[in-house]
């Protein structure tokens, strides 16, 4: 069979680094991990539609905010003006 070298990963260890290092990370890092319904409102914060109520909701993100908006219509209202909408979620863009 030869000689492995420890440099040289063999199909086996990358299979196992691929299961092991996402799980590691969580460990880790746990606050990375997605929380399940940790969105804020249920409502849309431009129209205030429920969300889901017109289709699934679009999701866009802003400056590192996750934003949740019923339809297509409410994101280039959502554009034109996010400061309005981003304070409906207590989020504050980073200054500078």
């Amino acid at each position: 069979m030869g000689i492995v070298s420890p440099i040289v990963p063999t199909m086996l260890s990358m299979k196992i680094f691929k299961v092991v290092l996402p799980l590691l990370a969580l460990s880790v890092f746990p606050t990375m991990a997605p929380a399940a319904n940790s969105y804020p409102l249920s409502n849309c914060v431009v129209s205030g539609e429920a969300l889901g109520s017109m289709g699934q909701p679009i999701i866009i993100h802003h400056e590192g905010a996750e934003v949740r908006l019923c339809c297509k219509g409410c994101v280039k209202k959502f554009n034109a003006d996010p400061i309005k909408y981003l304070e409906k979620l207590s989020y504050k863009p980073p200054q500078g």
